[in-house]
């Protein structure tokens, strides 16, 4: 039987199918297009990305409402010069742990570009609705940067409210 995809270059085809298969007006934050990125496996081999890191995050802004008692933009972005973070990596695949707070899945390429995504229960803010998440960057032989983007959705107080905050993140990887 012949077959169109080595076991190898399936996951790469994959991954660019699913590309061409997101429409271009398709929301990134959309709870569909941040499961496809969860799913999605790279071709980076082994685990050398694995390990500890230190994150730092610089806020670039927040479309947020301000509201009593709720500080949105404080919540959706990550403005600290250290956190503790640790990543997991395995054949493709990346889960990004950042302070215990928020873990990102998704899938890592050999050229070190990742893109990793959390969809969390509001409730952990104490609202209803959800806290979408993507990060895009790369990694180096030092460690990792990337964009971090969060969108809430959800009422407060019987508002209903959908906004973004955004986060450039470096991680500088600690030696073992």
């Amino acid at each position: 039987m012949r077959t169109l995809f080595s076991r190898r270059s399936l996951p790469l085809a994959l991954v660019a199918c699913v590309a061409a298969c997101v429409a271009e007006d398709e929301d990134p934050l959309s709870l569909e297009s941040l499961q496809r990125v969860a799913r999605a496996q790279g071709d980076a081999e082994g685990q050398d990305l694995a390990g500890s890191y230190a994150v730092s995050g610089e806020a670039l802004g927040c479309d947020c409402p301000e509201l009593e008692g709720l500080d949105l933009c404080g919540l959706l972005s990550i403005d600290a010069p250290v956190l503790p973070a640790a990543v997991s990596h395995f054949d493709g695949l990346v889960v990004i742990d950042i302070s215990g707070t928020i873990s990102l899945i998704g899938g890592v390429w050999s050229d070190g570009r990742f893109a990793a995504a959390s969809i969390l229960d509001a409730g952990i803010i104490g609202t209803g609705g959800e806290v979408l998440s993507l990060v895009e960057g790369s990694f180096d032989g030092e460690g990792f940067a990337g964009e971090m983007v969060n969108r809430f959705s959800g009422a407060y107080l019987g508002e209903e409210i959908d906004c973004r905050g955004a986060s450039e993140l470096t991680g500088l990887r600690i030696p073992p």
